[in-house]
């Protein structure tokens, strides 16, 4: 499958007609190890040589050698990331590593490698904070950052041995959100490398696969650029599921009792929730807040806007929130109204994953006792001397017993 060459030798004459002695032509053949799918690391080319006499009709042993094994270099670039803070939150601190290093299934030098990094837009202010050659030889002046991009100016070479030669680049930035639920912060970074050392060009007119092999993906200029290898590090950021329920002890109560209402904020996770604000929006009438009795398990309540600033419920906990109050006297000739006392998260810096469940109502219905009297007579246009009856009905339209009636 390859290509056949055919040298015309004419006519070969043993001149000293002495044949203890061996007389040979050697030929030196230059060939290129083509840039072809085939051709790659450990596979050995079959190079055939027959020589034919007498216009064919005899012909030598087909002579083979298969010494020649294809070889290639291979690169690893391995990304880690850590992030520092909270693990998750927005102005996280967050750091990535990056180490290039020889494979170890690599089989020789790689030339003119680049590295080419384009951070996430989550990342704020990037920086590339340090260059570590183990061999001293590349530095950060190998490398610019431009706006979230970091790319190689100056192509570097990672020969095979001495091995354990490593290249690690540190790079910094902020995580910066707004952020979904559990959203997911992918950085991949690219390492590519040729075969030869500098642009060789077409080696040779003779073949369109004479070519180098690099990293570029196209089959233009041979048939396999495969000389690429990426590495993605993954940031999660922190998620919270705040549920928030409100109850109230008594909630039919009578005008001039005190009842407590009580918000729970539980943090169903999975991560810890930080800035935590509830706002509790009590009725303007009807009930009367004891302000002085008010009592978090945490944080603090301010009475004049209604915020309590619960601040870090770590995942799995709860925190409650106690407001006494009593119910009021309606105005005169009036029933006491339904009194809806609401709770909400109003803050937090995880994002939620339910926010359905971040509000709460508990509704108080004052009990409350409707009087009402009816007196009729047993004749309403009596003769003079006849009887009559008067009766006095007394009734109760209201959703409570009344007590002490005169």
């Amino acid at each position: 499958n390859g290509t056949v060459v055919t040298w015309d030798l004419g006519d070969i004459v043993n001149t000293d007609t002495d044949s203890s002695t061996d007389e040979t032509i050697t030929f030196f053949v230059e060939t290129v190890v083509l840039n072809v799918n085939n051709n790659i690391s450990g596979t050995r080319p079959n190079n055939r040589a027959r020589l034919y006499w007498e216009n064919g009709s005899n012909w030598s042993n087909n002579a083979q050698n298969r010494q020649v094994a294809v070889i290639e270099p291979k690169l690893a670039a391995t990304k880690t990331v850590s992030v520092g803070g909270f693990g998750g939150n927005p102005g996280d601190p967050v750091t990535y590593t990056i180490v290039i290093e020889q494979a170890a299934a690599s089989d020789t030098d790689a030339f003119d490698a680049t590295l080419t990094d384009t951070l996430p837009p989550e990342i704020a202010s990037p920086a590339l904070t340090s260059v570590v050659d183990t061999a001293g030889v590349v530095t950060a002046a190998n490398f610019q950052l431009a706006g979230s991009t970091i790319s190689t100016t100056t192509p570097f070479d990672f020969e095979k041995n001495p091995s354990g030669r490593t290249i690690t680049l540190t790079v910094t930035g902020t995580l910066q959100g707004p952020f979904t639920p559990s959203q997911q912060i992918t950085n991949t970074n690219e390492v590519r490398w040729t075969s030869l050392n500098g642009a060789p060009g077409q080696i040779t007119p003779n073949n369109p696969n004479a070519w180098e092999r690099t990293g570029s993906g196209s089959t233009s200029q041979g048939q396999l650029n495969n000389y690429v290898t990426t590495d993605t590090a993954t940031i999660t950021v922190n998620t919270a599921d705040l549920e928030v329920i409100k109850t109230v002890d008594n909630p039919t109560p009578n005008v001039g009792d005190t009842i407590t209402f009580t918000v729970t904020v539980t943090n169903n996770g999975p991560d810890t929730a930080t800035g935590v604000e509830i706002t509790d929006s009590f009725p303007a009438a009807g009930l009367d807040l004891d302000t002085t009795g008010v009592t978090p398990s945490q944080g603090s309540f301010d009475p004049g806007t209604g915020i309590w600033d619960v601040g870090t419920l770590a995942s799995g906990a709860s925190a409650t929130l106690t407001l006494p109050a009593e119910v009021l006297a309606p105005a005169v000739n009036t029933i006491p109204q339904q009194r809806v006392n609401s709770a909400a998260v109003t803050n937090a810096v995880e994002p939620d994953p339910d926010p359905g469940n971040n509000r709460d109502d508990a509704t108080v219905t004052p009990k409350y006792a409707d009087l009402g009297v009816k007196k009729t007579t047993s004749d309403p246009t009596p003769n003079a001397g006849t009887r009559v009856t008067y009766t006095v009905s007394l009734f109760n339209l209201g959703t409570s017993e009344a007590t002490g009636v005169k």
